[in-house]
């Protein structure tokens, strides 16, 4: 049944080829690549950083926003972008909770180096890169929809490794993201 549907896809591609002036880089691209309206948007130390489209590969679940279950009744979830400044700074932000029983709309879940571990944030400014580790946050989901997407609020304060410098980064917003 597999090996039939991929003869009916590639035999769709050939036709669409065939019929169009686009190159087959282009249809399959077409068929493969994913833009989303889904904004985040956050300040750091007082400079705003955002993301207005998420591009991703439509292969299963090929993005980096992530809900699962545990065996053990946990829940977990990972939100992943780039966010640039008006200056061109771009700041990769990951974000990491892992917490017992079901995700709950408008409760504040707490950050820490616990519950977070792999939370940080990863600064390009000026061709240096500086990474930062959680040092306490929160996180308050705003809406959440099985299977589709995930939107939410949080604030968090990080260390640099090196240095220890300190960031605070509020007013931090994701919607429709999806996982």
């Amino acid at each position: 049944m597999r090996c039939r549907f991929i003869q009916l896809s590639v035999a769709a591609i050939v036709i669409c080829c065939s019929l169009s002036a686009c190159t087959l880089e282009e249809i399959i691209a077409g068929f493969l690549i994913n833009t989303k309206s889904c904004p985040i948007r956050l300040m750091i130390d007082g400079v705003e950083y955002s993301d207005d489209e998420y591009t991703f590969i439509n292969l299963g679940r090929d993005h980096p926003h992530m809900y699962n279950r545990t065996f053990e009744g946990e829940f977990y979830v990972t939100i992943s972008r780039t966010v640039s400044s008006d200056k061109g700074d771009t700041v990769d932000v990951f974000i990491r909770i892992r917490e017992p029983g079901d995700l709950e709309i408008g409760k504040k879940y707490i950050l820490s180096p616990e519950n977070s571990n792999k939370t940080g944030i990863h600064f390009y400014m000026d061709n240096t890169e500086y990474r930062y580790n959680l040092t306490d946050g929160q996180l308050v989901f705003t809406q959440f929809i099985v299977g589709e997407y995930i939107s939410g609020e949080f604030e968090l304060t990080a260390s640099e490794k090196n240095s220890g410098d300190i960031i605070h980064i509020t007013n931090g917003t994701f919607e429709h993201l999806p996982i």
